[in-house]
This record gives structure tokens, sequence and C-alpha cells, in this order.
């Protein structure tokens, strides 16, 4: 297995200095909740309180593709040997093997239909009204299905064949705070291809804040599991740790707000989730680190 660590930020909080490394492996590191066997992009840890702030959320430049039926997930990954000249550039190729259905056994075939519900699940849930009703539909199954000992067949990831692979790079610049990511999905199948998606994800139990440049502020349950973007810029901010990362949108790109913390169903992430169109092939963003002063500036209080 090959990992990378650097130390590249100091950021005050309450008067003392904290330091921030970032992490990157060839292994889905951090293997956490729902998202453990998926292959993660740049994680950031707390270095004096050993924080892992990924969650179960699956760091920064991660690629996710949208297929007619399926949602393809990066299950494999190969990270670059590191180079002497520019120890603070990375390279990870992530390659889309990971399916996600409904049935009881990873270990045999895909069984036939196993796509639709998490499908419709996932059109339904998309809405504030579909949401609620999920929920209620939720928690009447786990009641009557407690009660009869029954259970549902749970969500799983399937590996399947590779859809092809993506490469992505990630730059630390001098400075520290900012992150260049620049992927590249040029290797890719494209027959039923529908959205290609780069989530940026730490946990929700920590990241309890939203602002962007649209002037919106939310707090915990105030924000929504799939709202759409309307700024330039947004971050999410960890009031606990007095620390936050700032995803800059480029233009023309859709993008998304989300946060969900579901106790006793693995789920926890705050995250920025991109949307690019089906026929994308390289995607160039940066992601800026450190306390709010730090990543807003002066005007922000």
């Amino acid at each position: 297995m090959l990992k990378h660590q650097a130390q590249v930020i100091e950021y005050h909080r309450g008067g003392l200095t904290e330091l921030l490394s970032f992490h990157i492996s060839d292994d889905p590191e951090s293997q956490q909740g729902k998202s453990a066997p998926i292959q993660k992009g740049l994680i950031p840890l707390l270095q004096g309180k050993g924080i892992d702030l990924c969650g179960e959320g699956l760091g920064f430049g991660t690629p996710i593709l949208q297929y007619r039926r399926d949602f393809y997930f990066p299950g494999a990954g190969m990270l670059n040997q590191e180079d002497a000249h520019q120890p603070n550039l990375w390279r990870k190729v992530f390659k889309f093997n990971l399916i996600e259905r409904k049935q009881n056994d990873p270990l045999t075939k895909i069984n036939a239909f196993s796509w639709a519900l998490p499908r419709m699940h996932n059109q339904i849930y998309k809405t504030k009204p579909g949401r609620h009703f999920l929920k209620l539909v939720a928690l009447l199954n786990h009641w009557g299905f407690h009660r009869s000992g029954k259970h549902f067949a749970p969500n799983i990831f399937i590996p399947v064949k590779s859809r092809g692979e993506s490469q992505c790079q990630f730059l630390i610049r001098s400075s520290g705070q900012v992150i260049d990511i620049e992927l590249s999905f040029a290797n890719i199948v494209r027959k039923d291809l529908q959205f290609v998606y780069i989530a940026n994800e730490l946990g929700g139990d920590y990241f309890t804040r939203y602002y962007d440049g649209s002037g919106i502020q939310l707090v915990g349950p105030q924000i929504e599991p799939w709202a759409r973007i309307q700024a330039p810029w947004a971050l999410f901010y960890a009031p606990t740790l007095e620390f936050g990362f700032r995803v800059e949108i480029p233009k023309g790109i859709t993008a998304f707000r989300g946060r969900e913390v579901f106790e006793g169903q693995e789920i926890f992430w705050s995250g920025i989730v991109l949307q690019l169109p089906k026929s994308t092939t390289t995607c160039s963003y940066k992601v800026i680190f450190g306390s709010l002063k730090q990543i807003l500036g002066e005007k922000t209080r």
C-alpha cells in the first residue's frame, strides 16, 4: 500500500496554533460507515488531536459516474510514487468498479432488478417532500419489521467490471492553505453515461455550518442533503474545531450542498458535490482550508 502525507497548514484556534496534515492512499482509507469500501481522495487529519476529519465522507476530489441504471463508485485506486522534485504534487488513478444494490449477499450473482429500489430511492430523495416520505416509511418499516423479526435486504456495494478510470492530481500550494485539484475523464465508458460527479466531503458530525457566496448561512438540520448551490463558492465550517473548507465552483458547473447524519445507519458526511455533463473530459478547481478568517477574510464575523 502506498500512502503519502504532508503537513501543510497552520491555523489559529483560541489562541493556539493547530497543525493539519493531508493524507492520500491507494487503500480506501478512511474506512468509516457506509462509504468504507469506496476509494477516497485527499483526507485531512488534525495533527495535535489525532482527529481524522473525513468521517464517512469521501474526502476531496473523489469522482463518481452516474449511468442510466447505476452509480459507479471507485473501488480501486493506484497512487503514483512521490516526485522528489515536487513533494506536494500527488496523483491518483480511480477505477470505477463498484455499484450499489439492494440484496443480501454481495458474493452471489447480481439479483435481477436489484438496481430498481436504490435508483427510485435516489430520485425521490432529491426532493424535500420525498425525504420526509422516505423517513416516515423507514420508521414504519423499522417498527413493523422489528416486531416480526424480519429485515429488509441492505444496500451493499458490489464489485463489477470497471467502467474506466479517472486520473486525479492534487497540488498543494506553497502557502499550504490552497489545494489545486484537476481530474481527467478521458478514459471512461461513455455509453449510457448521464453525469459525472466530484465529491468533496468530510465528517458531518464536525462540519455543521454552511456558508456560500450568495449570503446563505445554514446550521445543522437546515442543511438539506441535496440542494443546488447558487453561488461561485461554498464552504463548510466546524465550530468546535474552528476550521473549515471552501470549494471554488468552476464557472458553468452545477454544484450541490449536502449534510447527512443518521444514527444507526452509518451515514455522517457534509460536503459540496460538483455535477459535470457527460461530455466532460477534464475539470479543475481549488479548495481553501483554515479558520473562517483565513478562508473568508476580515469581513466574516
